[in-house]
């Protein structure tokens, strides 16, 4: 999970980042990265990239190179009602 603190971030620029014509080229280069889409919550300025990655360095150098404006990383578990625990992404920056 990246995290993002940007004060009057919008959709428009979420879907810029997520869109950039050689983020998917920037990303594939990064073994074992993949960018999982984001969550975005204008009302905090804040908004969270999610990525699976083989490690930390992979996700914040794959990050690094989409300019996501990123303030940490950390890991995190998708646990779906019912279901088990997803472990994906890396370790706190």
């Amino acid at each position: 999970m990246v995290e993002c603190y940007w004060p009057r971030i919008t959709e428009g620029q979420v879907r810029e980042i997520l869109e950039r014509s050689d983020l998917a080229r920037r990303l594939s280069s990064q073994a074992g990265v993949q960018p999982l889409g984001s969550l975005l919550v204008p009302s905090d300025g804040m908004v969270i990239f999610l990525f699976e990655g083989t490690s930390p360095a992979a996700i914040r150098e794959a990050a690094a190179l989409a300019e996501v404006p990123f303030d940490r990383i950390v890991e995190f578990q998708h646990i779906m009602a019912g279901g088990s625990p997803s472990k994906c992404s890396s370790s706190e920056m």
